[in-house]
């Protein structure tokens, strides 16, 4: 069977994470950073499955405003990891976690970095993921799709890439490697191969 092309449109892939569970509610939290004049962009899972044309309930927003500045535009949040740059805002029940852009360095106990920058560009922010297919970028108020370490390519040839170095990535955290063999195990999409893994640049 031939391999099925990777084309969905940013608002193909906007109206998929919209139709996910907590998916509006994630939408009016981009709204309203946005709203406040901040930089907002949904990444990882839900980007990736919504290309593969499946919906997510991992849905994570990213911004360039700082937990104090999440915390000023929403009534309701809670700073479950200010060190890391995570705030969790909770709307009308719904709870989601909105990460500044941050780099990250010296993991200590290969799962957590000791260290953490924040606010940095979107590029700084790509290049501390684990995988190329996780760093593709959408950004819900225009819609578009941002690609800094080309996993939009990654995805088309059914790849599985480490951002950077993987001797660095695994090194950091150890749990990526199970993750790594988790997904490529279930393809978002039934219609599509498992995408094989290549630990090199």
């Amino acid at each position: 069977m031939g391999r099925e092309s990777v084309n969905a449109s940013p608002e193909a892939v906007l109206g998929l994470i919209e139709s996910s569970p907590g998916g509006k509610h994630a939408l009016e939290v981009c709204r309203a950073i946005a709203d406040a004049g901040f930089e907002v962009r949904f990444v990882g899972g839900c980007v990736r499955d919504a290309i593969l044309g499946a919906p997510s309930s991992d849905l994570d927003i990213c911004s360039d405003a700082c937990p104090d500045d999440i915390a000023r535009i929403f009534e309701k949040t809670k700073m479950v990891g200010k060190t890391f740059g995570v705030t969790l805002v909770i709307l009308d029940g719904l709870s989601f976690e909105v990460s500044t852009y941050r780099t990250e360095s010296d993991y200590r106990d290969f799962r957590h970095p000791a260290v953490c920058k924040w606010p940095v560009t979107l590029e700084e922010d790509a290049s501390r993921r684990d995988f190329t297919v996780n760093a593709i970028y959408l950004d819900p108020t225009v819609p578009g799709l941002l690609d800094p370490e080309n996993g939009l390519a990654d995805l088309e040839l059914e790849l599985l890439r480490c951002v950077g170095d993987p001797t660095v990535r695994f090194g950091e955290d150890a749990l990526r490697i199970l993750r790594a063999r988790g997904w490529r195990r279930s393809s978002a999409s039934p219609s599509r191969r498992p995408p094989s893994l290549r630990l090199s640049r």
